[in-house]
């Protein structure tokens, strides 16, 4: 999915829920968090380069996109790292409920 595309005088994105387009300046937190869930889920998200300067270009816009480039590319950079951490920090919970950690626990309760 090409989730954004610098345009000659602005840049946009895709919605991930409708894959509808709008301005970057119509993003919100909940559109950042669906991109960092396709990524994560391992979607493919493609975004144009940032361009060379802000030319032509809403400064600020520029600057966000300058940034949510950057924080994405960070992520699907990272993706298998971040996965990892994800699993190690729940490798003791999955072995305590996988085994008879929560068996035993019950049992302790004096539940059957």
């Amino acid at each position: 999915m090409k989730a954004f595309q610098v345009e000659e005088h602005g840049i946009s994105f895709v919605r991930v829920a409708d894959g509808s387009k709008h301005p970057l300046r119509d993003i919100d937190e909940n559109d950042v968090l669906a991109i960092i869930s396709l990524i994560i889920d391992g979607g493919a998200v493609e975004m144009d380069p940032v361009p060379e300067t802000d030319a032509g270009r809403n400064p600020a816009e520029f600057i966000i996109y300058k940034e949510l480039h950057s924080q994405f590319k960070k992520v699907c950079d990272e993706r298998e790292g971040i996965l990892k951490r994800i699993d190690d920090q729940f490798a003791d919970a999955r072995a305590y409920y996988e085994g008879d950690g929560l068996k035993n626990a019950l049992l302790d309760l004096g539940q059957p």
